[in-house]
């Protein structure tokens, strides 16, 4: 992911001309962007599922993560999960450590509280549908893989390694929400911006969403 909320962008003519074979032959401007956001305020709405968002659990389960709406739970409820073994073999492994590096403490010992990805906050009753958390970008997170990308990205294009390289926005998704449709939400409603895509790949986004 190379953006979220706030981005630096420019649009200029292409950095280098396009290869034999690739789009852009005619050099039309490119749009480049750079992320100014260390980290990325995330919805993890699959997250009620557990095991299903494995990345949600694996930031979820690390200490110092800022979170909102979620609900706060005792060491004693980490206990009493740990003895209904089906919903926790459920969780993928952080979230498991997590649970028994908690119900191995004492009631009083701090931090008093924890959080379970699959529990968002109570409200009058029911879960918030508005769980959220600040995830560290995955490219500073994992600056192996990120390296190894942008060191790939020069040997397709047969560059040095150490030469500037910036690589230019390829695809910019549609914005929609395909959903259930609710009170005054269609199932697929769309908002802007809304981006060209080409009709395969725009069909496509829309099915596999």
């Amino acid at each position: 992911q190379t953006e979220d909320d706030i981005t630096a962008s420019t649009v200029c003519s292409p950095f280098e001309k396009a290869p034999a074979g690739f789009g852009n032959q005619g050099g039309l401007p490119r749009k480049y962007v750079m992320n100014c956001e260390q980290l990325l305020f995330q919805r993890p709405d699959d997250a009620i599922h557990r095991g299903y968002d494995k990345q949600a659990e694996r930031d979820l389960s690390k200490e110092g993560t800022f979170i909102s709406n979620f609900e706060p739970l005792t060491h004693a409820e980490a206990r009493d999960l740990m003895t209904n073994a089906q919903a926790f073999s459920e969780y993928t492994k952080p979230m498991q450590d997590l649970i028994r590096k908690v119900a191995a403490m004492g009631d009083d010992e701090s931090p008093r509280f924890w959080i379970a990805s699959d529990q968002p906050r109570l409200v009058g009753g029911k879960r918030s549908k508005n769980p959220r958390y600040l995830q560290t970008r995955p490219d500073v997170a994992n600056p192996e893989a990120t390296a190894a990308a942008d060191l790939a990205s020069k040997l397709v294009r047969k560059l040095p390694s150490s030469a500037f390289a910036p690589l230019s926005v390829d695809v910019v998704a549609a914005g929609r929400r395909n959903n259930p449709k609710e009170p005054g939400v269609p199932p697929l409603s769309v908002y802007n911006p809304l981006h060209y895509m080409e009709l395969p790949e725009l069909f496509m986004e829309f099915i596999s969403s």
